[in-house]
């Protein structure tokens, strides 16, 4: 057998571990912790993988958080979150069914808010690998939210000229509300950001 075969052979073996499990349990501790603050003892323990195996499918800390933040905005951001608001077919309800479930994690305990905002918070100068993830995110809020925006205007929920101001502003209103979740802030602080965004919604 010759080098380039076994070459071969190598990158097509199967990974002996279940991929989504690692990244699902990777994302949940990055969310919960931080980037920082993920050490890679308590990366191996929840993932269930050494180190040495980390490393060698990863690369380091830093491509798992990479990895992790992509599954992240995949299941989460567009599977769940943000998602239905580019893909929906309804105009304001598709904006108040986001923003419900906006509200529902600021009683999670630990707070977490949003794993893409909360990463541009903690690294103010990203790396060109994780600043890709937060942009992600600001466009896919950006997008979903005009295209609701403009669905409510085809169906005479609001004027047309109200749906570029209206994304505008409730972009930035979208992550501030995150910081302030991912900081702890009180309740009442959280749902009056998302009172107010919910009269620009309406225009």
């Amino acid at each position: 057998m010759t080098n380039s075969d076994s070459t071969t052979r190598s990158r097509g073996r199967p990974r002996a571990f279940d991929e989504a499990h690692v990244l699902d349990a990777a994302m949940d501790l990055f969310w919960r912790v931080g980037y920082a603050d993920a050490s890679v003892p308590d990366i191996s323990a929840v993932t269930g993988l050494s180190t040495s195996s980390l490393y060698n499918v990863y690369g380091s800390k830093l491509g798992l958080f990479e990895a992790a933040l992509g599954r992240y905005l995949e299941e989460v951001i567009d599977g769940y979150m943000v998602g239905p608001l580019d893909r929906g077919s309804a105009g304001l309800a598709d904006v108040e069914a986001f923003l419900d479930r906006l509200e529902g994690t600021i009683d999670r305990n630990p707070a977490r808010g949003c794993l893409a905002v909360n990463t541009m918070a903690e690294q103010r100068h990203l790396p060109p690998r994780l600043a890709a993830a937060p942009a992600a995110y600001r466009r896919m809020l950006r997008d979903g939210l005009r295209a609701a925006l403009t669905r409510a205007a085809e169906q005479g929920e609001i004027p047309a000229e109200a749906v570029d101001p209206g994304t505008a502003l409730l972009v930035p209103m979208i992550i501030g509300f995150n910081l302030l979740v991912a900081a702890g802030a009180p309740a009442n602080e959280t749902r009056d950001v998302l009172d107010r965004a919910r009269a620009i919604a309406r225009g």
